[in-house]
């Protein structure tokens, strides 16, 4: 099936997010207050996870909506492998949210990849919703 005239919107919502996520280093912090494990500890654990990821990620072909859902799937199992294997409630519930902001693209991009393009509306929340974590975690992944 070729791609809908309307897809290639979501290029450039994959760019920007790939730029955005990619800017998300680890390194230390002290926001532990609801931690069983220090956070630079946490960070250090989850981040060649979470860079892993984002690598996947920037590889997404948007001119091919099958293989960047396949991709996109692929993110959302790094990163939900990544989010179970915290044990710093904070930074737990933040890759979380960033999982539930590529699943929400993926079901986007995956349904546009089958030609229903009425997920495409998605991408707006979907777009804010792993800047917002992305964001988050870097902030609670730096010095």
């Amino acid at each position: 099936m070729s791609p809908s005239p309307r897809l290639p919107g979501i290029r450039p919502a994959l760019v920007a997010l790939a730029l955005t996520v990619a800017l998300t280093g680890c390194s230390a912090s002290s926001d532990d207050a609801e931690a069983s494990q220090p956070i630079a500890d946490a960070c250090a654990g989850v981040s060649a996870r979470v860079d892993a990821a984002m690598t996947a990620f920037a590889d997404v072909d948007a001119a091919d909506p099958a293989a960047a859902a396949d991709a996109l799937a692929a993110v959302v199992d790094r990163l939900g492998d990544a989010s179970r294997s915290i044990d710093n409630a904070k930074l737990e519930k933040t890759v979380t949210k960033l999982h539930d902001g590529f699943a929400t693209l993926s079901d986007a991009v995956d349904a546009a990849a089958s030609g229903d393009i009425t997920g495409v509306a998605g991408l707006a929340t979907a777009t804010e919703d792993i800047r917002a974590a992305g964001a988050e975690f870097a902030r609670l992944c730096s010095d």
